[in-house]
């Protein structure tokens, strides 16, 4: 009895193990004459690895064929994506295990970690800004208010929040339970005091007070916001410049949820709404273009993962921005691939706007997009988890741009003659900003004497200001060298010796 139970189970060992060894031709075999069982997933899977290829024996050796083929097989069994995507959901909504860069949260709700986002990384504090990091930031901050200054343009940092800094509520207990400092909890009292500061604009409160009234304003299974966070992102923005230069900035199109007034959703008004759970933007009048001076033409295949080019009826002022796709994922338009009614929630303080998707203003992206135009205020849009990775558009010009600024601040707090209040050996900051500059420009500092102290090529451009290295001797003029035209005088020209205390180190 023992021995026929024994045979039985050798048998059924042998036919599961048979019918598995057969089950993925038979299953391709189905697939193809009756479409049943569908063995190729829709969405292929991303992994981090590629497949094995299917062995050559001409070129795999007798004795790895065997083990080739097992390895071959184990990578293209028939199922093998909807049983890899099964183990995944059970790992990921069940146990709460995180796979690649998502990490679960509470119900549907996923947050990023590591690589170009982490914001989960920053929310536990394992990216840690150092102190010369949070100083690093500031100089960069006061670098750009002074470099645009000097353009006759105005520079706005916009530090946008991230899922894990808003919406703690909806992340694993775990994880809310190991709360640490972030990047911007560092960075920004790094500011306290600047001159800078003002031109620094830290969304997350905002935000977050939203979040607390128990209104969710990211997407629960993407790390952008929302549509409603879309259009917060956007109203902070233009409050904040109604704030600093324009008080009377017309605020953007009103936001109306899912029911917008029917000339609103007819595009015959402006206004903001809610459809497919994207942010439907209502401005009549609004249109994408080409700008040949900025080298943008959004109308091609790339669309929309490429610049764009807004204009729109509204007061004469342009808006440069650099930014990631916080501000055009959430729109309709953009999601959709709908160039013909493209449109931005700014409201009619403002007649065009580039956007810069993916671009970050480091100093020669500067000077070539202000080359044959200044516009009236730059944006750099960055999101606060990104905070930890330092400032990468700070080199020399920034540094140079930040001392010579601190240099001027000084000075004025002294209320005293640049020249009486000179230290004895002290290094001398100077600015000099040329109109119309032609290619082959050189810029000259001269000393009282006439010597010349320093040297610095200029790039063509409408308007461009020249921050000199640091030099020792009183600076009283500058002028712009273009063989074998006459040497140019600067528009403006200002030295002033820099504070000890403030002097800022070479990179």
């Amino acid at each position: 009895m023992k021995a026929e139970t024994g045979k039985r189970i050798e048998r059924a060992f042998v036919a599961l193990w048979m019918a598995l060894l057969l089950a993925n031709g038979a299953a391709k075999l189905g697939h193809k004459l009756v479409g049943w069982p569908r063995v190729d997933s829709t969405t292929p899977l991303r992994e981090n690895r590629s497949l094995a290829e299917f062995p050559d024996p001409r070129k795999t050796p007798f004795k790895k064929l065997g083990a080739a083929f097992s390895k071959w097989y184990d990578d293209h069994f028939a199922l093998r994506p909807d049983i890899v995507r099964l183990h995944n959901a059970l790992q990921f909504r069940v146990l709460k295990h995180p796979i690649g860069d998502e990490v679960p949260g509470v119900g549907g709700w996923v947050f990023r970690r590591r690589k170009a986002w982490p914001e989960c990384n920053d929310w536990l504090g394992a990216c840690p800004v150092s102190d010369t990091l949070a100083e690093d930031w500031r100089t960069l901050f006061e670098g750009r208010a002074a470099w645009a200054e000097a353009h006759g343009t105005r520079f706005l940092t916009v530090v946008t929040p991230t899922k894990a800094q808003v919406h703690p509520e909806k992340m694993t207990p775990n994880l809310r339970f190991f709360r640490r400092t972030s990047g911007r909890e560092r960075v920004r009292p790094g500011l306290a005091g600047s001159f800078a500061e003002p031109y620094v604009l830290f969304l997350t409160d905002r935000f977050a007070a939203e979040a607390a009234a128990g209104r969710e304003v990211f997407y629960e299974e993407d790390h952008h916001v929302n549509a409603w966070g879309c259009w917060l992102l956007y109203d902070g923005m233009v409050a904040k410049m109604r704030e600093l230069w324009f008080p009377d900035l017309p605020p953007p199109p009103p936001f109306y949820g899912d029911a917008p007034p029917p000339a609103v959703e007819a595009g015959d008004e402006p206004g903001c709404w809610v459809r497919d759970r994207r942010l439907v933007v209502s401005v009549p009048g609004s249109r994408l273009a080409k700008s040949k001076p900025l080298r943008i033409d959004p109308f091609g295949p790339r669309y929309p993962n490429v610049p764009v080019y807004v204009e729109q009826p509204g007061e004469r002022r342009f808006l440069l921005f650099g930014n990631d796709s916080y501000l055009l994922f959430p729109l309709s338009t953009w999601h959709r691939g709908a160039p013909d009614r493209f449109a931005l929630p700014l409201g009619p303080g403002f007649d065009r706007a580039a956007l810069f998707i993916f671009r970050r203003f480091d100093t020669p992206m500067l000077e070539s997009t202000i080359k044959f135009g200044v516009p009236d205020v730059m944006i750099d849009q960055y999101p606060e988890s990104r905070l930890v990775f330092g400032p990468k558009g700070l080199d020399e010009t920034m540094r140079r741009a930040a001392a010579f600024a601190r240099a001027e601040k000084a000075a004025a707090a002294r209320a005293e003659p640049a020249a009486d209040a000179a230290p004895a050996a002290g290094a001398w900051r100077a600015r000099a900003v040329f109109e119309n500059v032609p290619d082959g420009g050189v810029a000259r500092l001269f000393g009282e004497d006439g010597a010349v102290l320093a040297e610095e090529p200029v790039p063509s451009g409408v308007r461009r200001a020249v921050f000199f290295a640091p030099v020792s001797v009183r600076p009283v003029s500058a002028g712009l060298r273009v063989p074998p035209a006459p040497e140019a005088a600067p528009s403006s020209f200002a030295a002033f010796p820099s504070p000890p205390e403030k002097e800022i180190p070479a990179p």
